[in-house]
């Protein structure tokens, strides 16, 4: 997460562990949001989504999507699918 003069971030990202549910992660990403954080991003790895949290907006983008850019990082736009390549590599 970069961090700006006032104590907040552009981006913070939470993956999901396998005891993770949703609500907490989603308490988790409210919490960012109410400390300045523009965006969060939480990665399920177990679903291969992506949920997308902002101040006013909320998505959750599965493979085959892209990330929405964000306008302080206007660069960072990955494909869903990236985020799992390691995971669907390793898988039998």
């Amino acid at each position: 997460m970069r961090v700006n003069g006032s104590g907040g971030g552009s981006l913070a990202v939470e993956i999901a562990g396998v005891d993770d549910d949703e609500p907490a992660m989603r308490e988790k990403a409210h919490w960012y949001l109410s400390h300045a954080v523009d965006v969060v991003w939480i990665v399920v790895p177990n679903t291969r989504e992506i949920i997308v949290l902002g101040a006013n907006f909320e998505s959750r983008l599965r493979s085959g999507q892209r990330m929405p850019s964000n306008e302080k990082l206007p660069e960072l736009s990955p494909e869903v699918t990236s985020f799992f390549a390691q995971l669907d590599r390793a898988a039998p």
